[in-house]
């Protein structure tokens, strides 16, 4: 077990930042920081948005037909599903990834899983992101720039 405190006060600083400039422009975000030790992860609603974050770990989508207009509803469901897609993606990337790093060294990682409070967390099942596995031994020279040139993977 490391001997480490539970946050970076680094991580801390960026994330205010962050959040004070989602704030400030008044858009969705969702983030996560790393350091060689620690992580900061956030997640920011607009104000404008129906939803909202409610306590720790929930949310809120705060709507009544006779209040708001359909393109408000829209708007706010919207920013779900595209954060949602990104982080999914992010997820099947960075997946890819630990498992060719996995395939060439041999690794433990200790997952969230367990620690400060993210006991529900489960690992979802949505595969891995298209990845090749590229010998840079072996690459013929390519070309200078975009387009045509050389062999790709």
């Amino acid at each position: 077990m490391f001997d480490l405190p539970q946050s970076d006060p680094k991580l801390k600083a960026a994330a205010a930042e962050i959040n004070a400039i989602l704030k400030g422009y008044g858009i969705a975000g969702f983030y996560c920081l790393a350091s060689s030790t620690h992580a900061e992860f956030g997640l920011e609603f607009p104000d404008w948005s129906l939803i909202q974050r409610d306590g720790e770990n929930g949310f809120r989508f705060r709507v009544k037909a006779s209040e708001h207009s359909n393109d408000l509803v829209e708007s706010s469901v919207h920013l779900v599903y595209s954060l949602r897609d990104m982080a999914g993606l992010q997820y099947q990337n960075f997946e890819t990834i630990c498992n060719l790093v996995a395939t060439k060294l041999d690794i433990a990682h200790r997952p969230f899983s367990g620690l400060w409070g993210l006991d529900g967390w489960e690992k979802p099942n949505i595969g891995s992101a298209p990845a090749v596995v590229v010998d840079f031994g072996k690459r013929k020279k390519r070309g200078k720039g975009f387009g045509k040139g050389g062999d790709r993977p």
